[in-house]
């Protein structure tokens, strides 16, 4: 039992050394991963105002973008408003703010939201 353990453990580190030595770590794209900006806080807003609270999203959201005052802050807001095609996806920093039209209507699809997360 001992000896199969050893032969399994030397074959799965053996085979990570090799794989490693075959296909080495990008150094670029780690480099570029840790210039990526990180936030101390990252807010969602979910704003479901596909009735009659719809003429209520549009003032929300430009008082979130004038709220945000720290490089520290990220504000992601999602929208599905009333007579809307495509629901939108609006990222607030205090450098900059980007709307993105997403290409579903679905608010209620797990995948849109699993997007929204990340």
């Amino acid at each position: 039992m001992k000896r199969r353990k050893v032969i399994e453990y030397g074959l799965l580190g053996s085979t990570t050394i090799f794989l490693n030595y075959l296909f080495p770590a990008n150094q670029n794209s780690i480099a570029q991963m840790n210039k990526k900006p990180s936030y101390d806080w990252i807010f969602l807003y979910w704003i479901p105002y596909d009735n009659n609270l719809s003429h209520f999203g549009k003032p929300i959201l430009k008082i979130i973008d004038k709220g945000v005052r720290n490089n520290n802050l990220l504000v992601a807001v999602q929208m599905d408003l009333w007579n809307a095609t495509q629901l939108s996806r609006t990222v607030i920093t205090q450098a900059e703010t980007t709307t993105q039209e997403l290409q579903t209507n679905n608010s209620a699809n797990v995948r849109v939201f699993s997007d929204y997360l990340d």
